[in-house]
């Protein structure tokens, strides 16, 4: 029982192999036992019960399941089946009769979509190479139409048996892509559409579209915010997955990252759609590992970040710092693609500075330090620098704060700045903006700095942005409107004596240099014809 058993495995063992290993694509003709390809199926039932049902009878012996054994073998130069015969049935067999690969590298290419038995002029691969060279040579020449045709052109000549290439979903995809690119997204959809038309009603069903050409469609959408339909062709994908068993279009990394990609692009400025874009964005990310089995990597989370920093909700900065926390406890855990970068920190670091909440500036320093020490005593491999964005944003934060003592925190993060690029670190060289940011932080901070003070201090710093410019010529430190207005701001709201000639006198320097204070050109005539009148 147990020898007949083990020889039972045997035979299926070897007739694995033969049928993976002796594939013969030989749709017009029938195999050597007067089985058609359509038939190969019935084959494959044939010889399991031929060959096998001498072996599953604890009755037989070892001579009979040797004699079976070797009639099989001898079977093995005559009989031609494709992997549809052993694998699929019936209509299931349809499909995996479109290509019969002699390896499995080839049978995977198959469900890709890469025909390379298709033969045109003796070389099949090249001929598909060459066919895709040429769709993609049209296509950078601006002529998607000429690509499309021509593709349409060569389907039909595949039909009528005038050509051996079998166009597929391959450089139907490339043609779907050169629409989206082109920025024709309905020609795009309309293409996958006729796609799969085609696999259903003529059964080709080497043009059912899969992941990829999906992806490109949700990749075009996105680009242009049209979060409604990247969603519904994601619905789409699903059905697709989960009902009608199609793993082809099972939805991947890229799908779910080019979906989140249209929820944050989804919302502009005026809108309502802040909270609905970071909820969506945030859940897709559950619905990523629940439904699809996909790990989020480091763009999905910085995706869901940037579209709680764009919410403007109160408390964003808090929904968007929670992410991040997730994001470290994955990478302590072993998931290195979910590690935050630059760009994440950067991120939150910019939700603390837009938050309205008290004390926002200081825990966006506070991220900023750790930051630094971590850098420090981590080394550069396992750790993320600060950049000048870093520094800059906090600075901001500062300027926008109301917290106590926000002009003199923004006057030290000025200075390490300024320290660090005299050690040579060119990237940290601070500009104009960081500049500005200083001086508003100052001007509203009045727990550290009296009226006067700030005054004096705002104009120091416009008199060394005035030095560096006139002696570098650096566009960086251009002084414009802006920060002209802040020391007449500054001096506006001190009570010296001298506050009215020191605004005349900035006034004098914006007009030496061409600069208008205010938004009317007519009261920018005024004061240049007042000044003038002066110089006389």
């Amino acid at each position: 029982m147990v020898s007949g058993t083990l020889m039972l495995l045997q035979v299926l063992l070897v007739q694995n192999c033969y049928l993976r290993r002796h594939v013969k694509r030989n749709s017009n003709t029938s195999s050597p036992n007067g089985f058609s390809v359509g038939d190969t199926s019935v084959v494959g039932r044939s010889l399991l019960h031929t060959y096998a049902s001498p072996l599953a009878s604890s009755s037989s012996s070892s001579s009979s399941s040797s004699s079976s054994l070797g009639r099989f073998l001898s079977h093995k130069n005559k009989v031609g089946l494709t992997i549809a015969a052993y694998s699929r049935t019936g209509e299931d067999a349809t499909y995996h009769n479109c290509a019969t690969p002699t390896k499995r590298s080839q049978r995977r290419r198959v469900v890709e979509g890469i025909n390379e038995k298709s033969i045109d002029g003796g070389s099949g691969k090249k001929a598909v190479i060459k066919f895709s060279n040429e769709l993609k040579r049209w296509i950078r020449m601006g002529k998607v139409e000429t690509a499309e045709e021509e593709l349409l052109h060569r389907l039909r000549q595949y039909d009528l048996n005038a050509s051996k290439l079998m166009p597929d979903r391959v450089h139907f995809g490339i043609v779907v892509n050169g629409w989206a690119k082109s920025g024709s997204i309905e020609r795009a959809e309309a293409l996958v559409e006729k796609m799969e038309l085609l696999s259903i009603e003529e059964g080709k069903c080497w043009l059912n579209p899969n992941a990829v050409v999906y992806n490109t469609l949700i990749s075009a959408y996105a680009r242009k915010g049209n979060v409604d339909k990247a969603l519904s062709i994601l619905d789409k994908m699903e059905h697709m997955y989960f009902v009608e068993d199609n793993i082809s279009v099972k939805p991947d990394l890229l799908t779910c990252n080019f979906v989140m990609d249209a929820i944050v692009k989804s919302y502009h400025r005026g809108s309502n759609r802040g909270p609905v874009a970071a909820q969506q964005a945030e859940a897709l990310i559950e619905r990523m590992e629940r439904c699809y089995g996909v790990t989020p990597d480091v763009i999905s989370y910085n995706l869901a970040i940037n579209a709680w920093v764009k919410s403007n909700e109160p408390d964003a900065a808090r929904h968007a710092e929670r992410l991040l926390r997730a994001m470290i406890d994955r990478a302590e855990g072993g998931d290195i693609e979910s590690k935050p970068d630059l760009f994440t920190y950067n991120s939150i670091l910019n939700a603390w500075a837009k938050s309205k909440e008290a004390g926002s500036a200081r825990r966006a320093h506070e991220l900023l330090d750790a930051m630094e020490r971590v850098y420090k005593y981590a080394g550069t491999e396992s750790a993320i620098k600060p950049n000048f964005q870093s520094y800059s944003t906090v600075i901001n934060a500062y300027a926008k704060s109301s917290d106590p003592n926000s002009g003199e925190k923004a006057s030290e993060l000025l200075g390490r700045m300024t320290g660090m690029y005299n050690a040579g670190q060119k990237d940290l060289k601070p500009d104009l903006i960081t500049y500005t940011g200083v001086m508003q932080a100052i001007i509203k901070d009045t727990n550290d700095f009296s009226h006067l003070d700030a005054a004096h201090r705002a104009t120091k710093m416009l008199n060394y942005i005035e030095s560096v410019y006139d002696q570098t010529g650096d566009e960086q430190f251009r002084p414009d409107r802006s920060v002209y207005n802040l020391v007449l701001e500054a001096w506006s709201k001190s009570s010296a004596k001298k506050a009215d000639a020191m605004k005349r006198s900035i006034q004098d320097r914006m007009i030496q240099r061409n600069i208008c204070s205010y938004r009317n050109p007519l009261r920018r005539s005024v004061r240049v014809l007042k000044h003038r009148k002066r110089m006389r």
